[in-house]
């Protein structure tokens, strides 16, 4: 019996780490475009030994693949990347259970759940050159 949609969102948020599948040729990660919906797609293990089989069944289509371990506290830097390239779905495989999760803007449950970026984090070295000005 598979998993849904949530559960498997749920498994992503609060797992203490994870495996992803990346490309050898661009040290990003490996991405596939599902031929039903069209969604890019992105390859996250629950294990290793998942990654290692999935890097196997690659290499007999000459696909040269690597497997990277992202830490929970790595997790925003993970999710920034896959939406700067444009990835809209993750899927998720653990153990027999494999099941797609989308990322889209409208799905925000995935997400805003996970992090909140205040703005400040992002703002916060032009306040810093801001206050050097406003000082000279």
């Amino acid at each position: 019996m598979g998993i849904t949609e949530q559960e498997a969102i749920k498994e992503l948020q609060t797992r203490d780490e994870i495996f992803v599948a990346y490309s050898q040729a661009t040290k990003l990660p490996y991405v596939i475009c599902d031929q039903e919906s069209f969604n890019d797609q992105v390859w996250v293990f629950a294990t290793e030994e998942e990654i290692k089989a999935f890097g196997k069944k690659k290499l007999e289509d000459k696909i040269l693949l690597m497997g990277m371990k992202y830490e929970k506290k790595d997790y925003p830097r993970f999710y920034g990347t896959l939406y700067a390239i444009g990835v809209n779905s993750v899927v998720w495989v653990d153990g027999e259970n494999q099941i797609s999760a989308s990322l889209s803007r409208r799905s925000s449950h995935f997400l805003i759940p996970l992090f909140s970026f205040p703005v400040s984090i992002l703002c916060r070295s032009s306040v810093a050159r801001l206050r050097k000005r406003s000082a000279l």
